[in-house]
């Protein structure tokens, strides 16, 4: 954006005499660098940020979101947009975020740390500070690496093994947890928060089971001979070479499974389907005839945002957000007040501390919180 068209705008603010989306510009640019933490990015950075949310602004459509898009800054630095129905922007001097909070009590992000449950009963508490040889079961080696995964190498003869002889083992990652582990076929699994997955040491066999509570990400490595199947919640997921997560935790009424890329096939009762890239199944666990809806254009990037770093909220309420946010930060969540049925938006890092989170979505003047220890209540 040119520097004359920015004073002009600056003077259009003042006037009031700006457009609803010259004022998100304006304020966004504004509370991009309110932080005193942003007062060493360089002149070139902030005039590259004008062109950026000038830009992204400019493809929202008028009266239909509320507002709040700091922009990245830095590394690790994510912060929040956040909209609901109809068309605002936050502005700080008319809506302070009112979180109650002591000043020793805040609560840091989750990390990489899991509990490895071997068929011997054995637990092993597994974190990026250790590294190393954790077993040997099925002529398999079992090491774990700092990177925060758990990698299985499978030895000779694992072919031969009857399914009597096949050890079982179990990875169970806390609330305020996530891991991966790299099974013997050299597929890939990454745990989110409060979850767990069942799997051989060894594959063997037609088959490839793996059973699952909870959610994760899949990266299989395909074989026709030997199908990779994923159990969850009386449905099973069959990977046909691909990319898919499956959020099945048990406080969620609905199992979504959403394909990136490559086919699956799901199945459940009497009905199978066969999922392409962008579609996300929907089995919903309550419902008595277990129907799956397909939703052929899906929200992939909420889906797997978790993966990649972050929360994605779309037009999702705030108990579904709290209960995200429970497992994560693993906090208790107390209602008090009351709660706003309007669905959020928004985009915001998995690593900020929780007062951040919900200052952030305290802005939008719906929703009041206090943090006292582990407790998290909405007042």
């Amino acid at each position: 954006m040119q520097k004359q068209r920015f004073y002009q705008l600056f003077d259009k603010y003042k006037a009031g005499e700006c457009t609803p989306d010259e004022i998100a510009f304006m304020e966004s640019w504004y509370f991009t660098y309110e932080d005193p933490q942003n007062e060493d990015i360089s002149l070139s950075d902030r005039k590259e940020d004008l062109d950026e949310i000038w830009n992204n602004l400019n493809g929202v459509p008028h009266r239909k979101q509320r507002l709040i898009w700091p922009r990245m800054v830095a590394a690790a630095s994510i912060l929040m947009f956040l909209s609901i129905g109809g068309y605002y922007l936050f502005h700080k001097s008319n809506n302070q975020a009112q979180l109650t909070q002591n000043k020793m009590d805040d609560i840091t992000p989750g990390s990489n740390k899991a509990i490895l449950t071997l068929s011997n009963g054995r637990q092993i508490l597994l974190n990026n500070s250790q590294s190393g040889q954790l077993a040997n079961q099925n002529n398999t080696i079992i090491t774990n690496t700092v990177k925060g995964q758990v990698v299985y190498k499978a030895g000779t003869g694992n072919a031969d093994l009857t399914p009597e002889q096949v050890l079982y083992n179990i990875m169970t990652t806390p609330k305020g947890g996530q891991y991966q582990v790299i099974l013997p076929d050299g597929s890939k699994v990454l745990l989110n928060a409060a979850s767990s997955l069942r799997y051989p040491a060894a594959f063997t066999g037609k088959e490839r089971k793996v059973e699952l509570t909870g959610e994760a990400y899949f990266e299989v490595i395909h074989n026709a001979k030997s199908p990779f199947r994923v159990i969850t919640g009386g449905q099973v997921v069959e990977d046909i070479g691909t990319h898919f997560n499956v959020n099945a935790y048990d406080d969620e009424h609905l199992i979504k499974t959403t394909l990136i890329e490559g086919s699956v096939k799901l199945s459940a009762k009497d009905r199978q389907v066969i999922l392409k890239p962008g579609q996300q199944s929907r089995l919903n666990v309550d419902s008595a005839d277990q129907g799956i809806k397909v939703i052929e254009d899906a929200n992939v990037e909420e889906a797997i945002a978790w993966k990649n770093g972050y929360f994605r909220f779309n037009n999702n309420k705030i108990p579904e957000i709290m209960r995200q946010l429970s497992r994560w930060y693993d906090v208790d969540i107390i209602y008090k007040g009351p709660v706003t049925n309007e669905g959020l938006n928004g985009k915001i890092s998995r690593f900020k501390n929780i007062s951040q989170v919900l200052q952030m979505l305290e802005s939008t003047g719906l929703v009041h919180f206090k943090i006292h220890g582990k407790e998290v209540t909405i007042i």
